[in-house]
């Protein structure tokens, strides 16, 4: 079914004039499926009052005028087989990957909004330990990571691909297929000039108040951020948030109060960094616990048990490794984890 639906897209989009091609909407292009459900799509309106359900689909242009749903209304669905990732590594390449989510499969609707609930917790909170009464900070700017998924969603071309995030030790890439619309140079892209991909996704996102008026999200992102953040290519458009510096800082102030609350030694002639040989504090310790109660956990259920994130606990076995308190022992998909119950 899968196979069946992605040659049904490929022959309705290669069977188009390039001068289609070129100019091309969701709305254009066929449905691989001709029978969609609409469910979640009715319940989101129906909560907002937005919309009589009845001529929702009529009234969004989900159809083109022989009937046929359009690949608008295919990402809309219930189910479709449009597949969207938040991939997470160990380091700043792809050398490591710790976790592949996927979030796609139905209604881009709710895709979207489990993806920046998930990045909203890689993106956790901190408060600076030497300042009273100081708002929370992050390690990228909410609202500019926010505005720049949505941007991917709704502005992809997804006759060439699908968006994808990837999160990094130093920064979180959120990648869109098919470059600049036709007709938008870089300075009005910049600029904000309201140019539209998928007007259809984008009318829907606005009327039940997931995304802001076209333009404003660039307005967000430039406030918090140089346009050299953004890669524009012909293919696609990589938006890289560097993490803040300013939070590593914090984490390793943390992590010295963390050592000198559980009264370890420090050596201060020592740099504090990953590669040192570490006192084990009750974070990490709580990590180990859980490998000792189930051998063949995984990093991901590690981090939901233990609610940190997944490139946390690599950090942590790391530095457990190098202090020889942890090894694996196996293959790595069916290995265990050997904790020295001393640390106890």
């Amino acid at each position: 079914m899968i196979n069946n639906e992605r040659a049904n897209f490929s022959r309705t989009v290669l069977n188009q004039p390039v001068d289609n091609l070129r100019n091309r909407t969701l709305k254009s292009v066929l449905s691989p499926r001709r029978r969609l459900p609409f469910r979640q799509l009715h319940i989101y309106y129906a909560e907002k009052d937005a919309e009589n359900s009845i001529q929702l689909i009529e009234n969004l242009g989900l159809r083109q005028n022989g009937g046929e749903y359009n690949f608008c209304a295919y990402l809309l669905a219930d189910k479709n087989n449009v597949s969207l990732k938040v991939m997470l590594y160990a380091g700043t390449d792809k050398t490591q990957l710790l976790e592949s989510r996927e979030y796609g499969n139905g209604c881009l609707l709710t895709a979207a909004q489990r993806i920046l609930e998930r990045l909203d917790a890689e993106n956790r909170a901190f408060t600076r330990m030497n300042t009273q009464n100081h708002p929370p900070n992050r390690m990228i700017d909410s609202a500019a990571l926010r505005e720049a998924v949505l941007n991917a969603l709704l502005h992809n071309d997804y006759t060439k691909g699908v968006p994808l995030i990837e999160v990094f030790m130093d920064r979180i890439a959120v990648i869109s297929c098919g470059g600049l619309p036709v007709g938008l140079t870089n300075a009005e892209f910049f600029a904000g000039r309201p140019l539209p991909r998928n007007r259809g996704l984008m009318q829907v996102f606005c009327d039940l108040k997931l995304a802001k008026q076209q333009g404003v999200g660039m307005k967000s992102i430039l406030k918090a951020y140089d346009p050299s953040i953004f890669e524009l290519k012909q293919d696609n458009i990589i938006v890289n948030f560097p993490i803040d510096h300013t939070f590593i800082i914090e984490e390793i102030k943390a992590y010295s109060y963390d050592k000198i609350n559980h009264n370890d030694k420090i050596n201060r002639n020592d740099k504090i960094d990953h590669n040192d040989k570490i006192n084990i504090n009750d974070k990490i310790k709580a990590t180990l616990r859980i490998m000792i109660k189930d051998p063949q956990v995984t990093i991901p259920e590690i981090a939901k048990l233990s609610d940190k994130s997944p490139s946390t606990i690599s950090r942590e076995i790391k530095q457990c490794k190098q202090a020889n308190i942890l090894r694996r022992e196996g293959a790595r998909k069916n290995g265990s984890w050997i904790v020295n119950k001393d640390v106890f």
